[in-house]
């Protein structure tokens, strides 16, 4: 049996290398699991992404390379 002494806490290590998807990567990211996924409502609803929805995205990708 295990004393107090022994006991350890334990930090995970994250080694993965991907990010979280970020606001500039939102087309790319939708266009991936659209061609992943092969879902008809999914594929239905990112259809009718305005483009104003688009924009925001080009002036944060143009911000962050700003920076």
């Amino acid at each position: 049996m295990p004393t107090v002494s022994n006991i350890h806490s334990y930090s995970p290590i994250y080694s993965s290398k991907t990010k979280a998807p970020q606001t500039w990567d939102t087309n790319n990211y939708l266009r991936k699991l659209s061609e992943i996924n092969h879902d008809i409502i999914f594929n239905d609803q990112i259809s009718k992404i305005t483009q104003k929805q688009y924009t925001f995205d080009e002036v944060a990708r143009m911000k962050k390379n700003t920076i």
